[in-house]
């Protein structure tokens, strides 16, 4: 039997641990509804949460291999040629050549596919009316972004 430290209480926490815990409890509340929000839009727009993130991915960015697509989601190349295959049937996304690499392919988003990452812009915008002016929403931007970083560079090296 070991020694452990007694689990912190909410008294016994120093007030920037109680700030820490308040925001780690509000970045899960964030999660949990943008979950929701991702689950609806998806039913609503019939595609799977991983098709309906894809799409927002491609709508942001360009040039976009199915290799980098797999190192974004974390999948292996085979499961990202099984996810692009059916974008691609369901006309929500296009492969085209690659301009200088004869041997891979870029990602870009249909009309149809643009028309469903617009309904969700139209639905986060709305949501976000009201809670971030122009300033507010770059600075959230960042700050998101800054907290995405952090989390992967804090990532313990996995034991075996």
């Amino acid at each position: 039997m070991t020694d452990s430290a007694p689990s912190p209480t909410p008294e016994s926490v120093d007030p920037d641990q109680a700030g820490l815990i308040g925001l780690l409890g509000a970045f899960q509340h964030l999660q949990s509804q943008n979950l929701r929000m991702s689950s609806h839009l998806s039913q609503v727009l019939s595609l799977g949460s991983t098709d309906l993130r894809v799409l927002v991915y491609l709508f942001s960015t360009e040039n976009v291999s199915p290799r980098d697509l797999a190192a974004v989601l974390g999948h292996t190349t085979g499961s990202i040629t099984a996810l692009i295959d059916r974008l691609e049937k369901a006309s929500d996304v296009e492969r085209r050549p690659h301009p200088t690499d004869r041997r891979s392919q870029l990602l870009h988003l249909t009309d149809k596919g643009r028309a469903a990452v617009s309904q969700v812009i139209d639905v986060y915008s709305t949501a976000f009316d009201g809670v971030f002016s122009g300033a507010e929403l770059r600075a959230a931007t960042r700050t998101l972004t800054a907290l995405g970083d952090a989390l992967v560079q804090s990532l313990p090296e996995p034991t075996e």
